[in-house]
């Protein structure tokens, strides 16, 4: 199978916040990116093992988000060529 940056950046945020939501002790998570509009065509595209990690990883922040009401994921969003 081959890999696009994309769908790395995707893999790397998905393992990232599955190791930060199996933290008790972790109540807000922030995940810097720049590439969402990007990742939005990988996941509009046709069905693809891409697209089954993002509904796994969908599940984990749901039980992640009602396990604690503190408990916030925030998605910030960075242009790559921003100085």
């Amino acid at each position: 199978m081959n890999v696009i940056s994309i769908e790395a950046k995707l893999i790397a945020i998905h393992i990232g916040l599955i190791l930060a939501m199996e933290n008790n002790n972790t109540y807000n998570i922030i995940v810097l990116t720049d590439f969402i509009s990007a990742a939005n065509k990988v996941l509009e595209s046709h069905i693809n093992a891409f697209q089954n990690i993002i509904i796994i990883l969908a599940s984990g922040i749901k039980s992640f988000l009602k396990r604690d009401k503190r408990n916030a994921i925030y998605f910030w969003y960075y242009p790559s060529k921003a100085k």
